[in-house]
């Protein structure tokens, strides 16, 4: 398991990224696998530097967890936190992607590729934190083991 926290602001979010991905990397994802977790790991992540802390006051954190299970499945595991205003993205409204872009609301779309490209997502809010934990199970498919990730 490693960690980061950092300042939930727009300049640090290539760092933020960055950890995410050479984590990835480690694991051996193959390309198909390693934008699925990159996709969903930039919107949760400026979800929060943009939505969590609408005030603000220069105290707002995010931290990004990156660990791989093992038990009852192998996957990876990414846990984005803050302690911004409490939000469960869990339970926004379905997206109807059959609707033209144009009767579409605004919003949305991010969290349900989200939805859609993990295996699991789950929400909890303890001690004034939100976490918002993604998993995607890893299969012989989607490991590339002829690549050494770890040179």
């Amino acid at each position: 398991m490693v960690e980061i926290t950092l300042q939930a602001k727009i300049d640090n979010f290539d760092t933020l990224m960055g950890f995410v991905i050479d984590f990835s990397k480690k694991l051996g994802l193959d390309k198909k696998a390693l934008n699925k977790v990159r996709l969903v790991a930039e919107e949760a992540i400026i979800n929060v530097i943009n939505y969590a802390y609408p005030l603000n006051v220069n105290e707002e954190y995010i931290t990004v967890v990156c660990d791989e299970m093992i038990h009852p499945k192998r996957a990876v595991k990414l846990q984005v936190s803050d302690k911004g205003i409490p939000f469960n993205p869990l339970l926004t409204a379905v997206v109807d992607t059959t609707q033209s872009i144009d009767d579409r609301p605004i919003g949305g779309l991010g969290i349900h590729l989200v939805k859609k490209l993990a295996d699991e997502v789950l929400y909890s809010r303890d001690n004034y934190t939100n976490t918002l934990t993604i998993i995607f199970y890893l299969t012989d498919e989607n490991i590339d083991s002829s690549l050494d990730y770890a040179k």
